[in-house]
This record gives C-alpha cells, sequence and structure tokens, in this order.
C-alpha cells in the first residue's frame, strides 16, 4: 500500500502531474486503485469517531478522495480541502485518465482552498469543462450542497524565525561562516531534495555567472542546503 499510495500515486503520478512535469509522470491503474482505497480506508477508520458537529479538514493531494468517501459513509457535517501545491490548468489535468473521479473526490468538501486565485481558476476551469458544473461568484452547486472555491494564501510564522535568526546560535552560526569566507560574497540556497525546486538548474546558473562574469570568480559562493525527501522516489 505505502509504494502504491505514497510512492507510486501520489509522488509519481500526482506530484510531477500537478507541477507541470507531465515528461515524468507516471499512470497506471493499480496504483490508482491503491490510491483510492488508502482514502477509503482512511474514511472508514475516521467515519466512526464523528458526529455532525465536527468539522473535518482535510489537506493536500494525498487525499483527493477523502472527502467524498467521507459522504459516502453519510458524514453530514462540514468538511474542507486545503491543496498545499499548484492545481494546473485544465489542458493538463485532463490527461490525467481518473480526472473526472479526482475532481468529484475534491467535491466532496463544502470549502475548497488553494494558495493563489490562478490556481483556484484552473480548478473550476477543470470542473466546468469536466462535470458540466459552473461557479456563481465562486460557489458551485453540487447535488443538494453549496461548494465554496477560494484562495487563501499562506505565509510563515514571521516572528518564529525573526526570533531564531536573533538568538545567540544563529549568532554564533553566523560569525564561524564570515570568519570563514571573509570578504566573499554569500548566496544561500535552501530547500528540499526535489526535482521541482530548480536545484541542478541553480548550480548550473552560478557556472554561468563565473563563466560570464570572471571577475566573481573566488569573490562569491554559493552555499545550498538541501534537505533530503522522497529518498525512494526516483
Amino acid at each position: 500500500e505505502l509504494a502504491g499510495f505514497y510512492y507510486g500515486y501520489a509522488n509519481r503520478s500526482l506530484w510531477p502531474l500537478l507541477h507541470y512535469r507531465l515528461d515524468i509522470a507516471q499512470f497506471d491503474r493499480q496504483s490508482d486503485r491503491i490510491y483510492r482505497s488508502v482514502n477509503q480506508r482512511f474514511a472508514a477508520r475516521l467515519f466512526p469517531q464523528l458526529d455532525e458537529s465536527d468539522i473535518v479538514w482535510v489537506h493536500d493531494y494525498h487525499f483527493f478522495y477523502l472527502g467524498s468517501e467521507l459522504r459516502q459513509c453519510s458524514f453530514k457535517g462540514r468538511l474542507g480541502f486545503f491543496l498545499h501545491i499548484p492545481f494546473p490548468s485544465y489542458e493538463l489535468i485532463r490527461v490525467l485518465p481518473w480526472a473526472e473521479e479526482l475532481l468529484r473526490g475534491v467535491l466532496g468538501a463544502d470549502l475548497i482552498g488553494f494558495h493563489t486565485f490562478g490556481y483556484m481558476r484552473h480548478f473550476l476551469s477543470a470542473v466546468s469543462h469536466t462535470l458540466g458544473l459552473t461557479a456563481h461568484n465562486g460557489e458551485l452547486e453540487v447535488g443538494q450542497r453549496a461548494v465554496r472555491v477560494d484562495a487563501f494564501p499562506m505565509g510563515i510564522d514571521y516572528e518564529r524565525y525573526a526570533q531564531a535568526a536573533a538568538s545567540e546560535a544563529a549568532q554564533a552560526h553566523e560569525r564561524t561562516y564570515r570568519e570563514a569566507l571573509r570578504d566573499t560574497r554569500v548566496i544561500l540556497s535552501i530547500d528540499r531534495l526535489d526535482y521541482t525546486k530548480g536545484i541542478a538548474q541553480r548550480l548550473r546558473a552560478f557556472e554561468l555567472l563565473l563563466e560570464r562574469y570572471p571577475e566573481w570568480r573566488e569573490q562569491v559562493s554559493l552555499i545550498m542546503l538541501v534537505v533530503p525527501s522522497r529518498d525512494q522516489v526516483a
């Protein structure tokens, strides 16, 4: 199940597709079935613990079907879904063999959230072209339910990071780097080890900088902090 649900469908099919990397997206019926069955299992385990006064908040591309599965279990309470990554244009999402089922799965929620208005528009366009549902002021009529679709841009916990940067531990690290690098300019890059982050492209860009502007050689240093992620996904 882990291979089919997480490493398979979630990260070999959905992740590249939703990040516009159709060239490496892989689709197979077996992992699709496992992905759906895992969503069904989560719903079956969760439903007995719920009553109609509860609010269920479903997160991200791992659980596109969880909302509709809870509805299949007769859950009548409020349900929200938020996608933490991009939602691509209809021209791309329609390539997914199970696009219609996936969209119906998301529409199990009462409130569907995206990072940007662009992602929201893409979703509404896909729903319109695929399911024939038209939104009015960001609201869709799905059976007897009204489904709201909106953008909720997310930031960071600024105070936490500001305090961390001002801490003595951080200042000590900075002094260590300053002493080692002296007057060298520093370019700092921090990301997960994922092909969507452009890590290889940054290395090539830095190389191009030094080729085109040789006066920057030994005057600038690129420090890349790369956190291992999905180490079983090619």
